[in-house]
């Protein structure tokens, strides 16, 4: 999921990028995601259908939802999923949901996803929702170090090997360490709140940590 400038990608070298443009989520978003419109808020299956016919449209690979609803907000939100779903299969279009919580993905994938795109991380995988997503042939996707890249960023703890120096992007290097350069008060209010929580082991995703 990106801005919708990444579904104009092309690139004769490297590899070839599936781009969904702005995501679908189940959230207003408020400003964790960028200055860029990368994700949409979605209430309605009307307007779930709008905005996958719109993706559609445009050129976008696949639909990409981000789905971490509020607490109560799960039941409401499953009119929706469906909608999403059936469109983007109507469109000819595989749907992936980014839902790391194990009542999220099972109501993804109840609602008809192909792909879940990172790690559940609240609950191990019971062998029902394996068996279901097997049934299905749901892609599950992990993620297995993020967390440990965001902690690097934000405790100034980068330190990179002679691989990730030689193969990284230089200009996207030199600025994971602005943070060591920044005046206290222009650190987000949940980073100074949080920053030493971050040096401990957390059992939730660095995106809820602040929540």
């Amino acid at each position: 999921g990106g801005p919708a400038w990444t579904l104009t990608l092309e690139s004769e070298i490297g590899p070839r990028i599936a781009a969904s443009g702005p995501m679908l989520t189940s959230y207003a978003p408020d400003g964790r995601l960028g200055r860029q419109e990368i994700a949409r808020h979605v209430t309605s299956a009307a307007q779930a259908r709008e905005l996958v016919r719109a993706d559609a449209a445009a050129g976008a690979d696949l639909i990409k939802v981000h789905f971490l609803p509020r607490a109560g907000e799960l039941e409401e939100a499953r009119a929706w999923l469906v909608a999403a779903a059936d469109e983007a299969h109507a469109q000819g279009l595989p749907i992936s949901a980014h839902a790391t919580r194990l009542a999220h993905a099972r109501a993804v994938i109840d609602a008809g996803f192909d792909q879940l795109v990172h790690s559940i991380d609240d609950f191990p995988i019971d062998d029902a929702l394996a068996r279901r997503m097997a049934a299905r042939g749901v892609v599950y996707t992990t993620t297995l170090l993020v967390y440990e890249g965001y902690r690097e960023v934000f405790l100034d703890g980068l330190d990179y090997s002679d691989f990730e120096l030689a193969l990284g992007d230089p200009a996207v290097i030199e600025t994971l360490d602005d943070l060591a350069y920044l005046p206290e008060r222009l650190l987000p209010g949940w980073l100074r709140q949080r920053r030493g929580r971050l040096r401990e082991p957390v059992a939730m995703p660095f995106w809820a940590v602040h929540n």
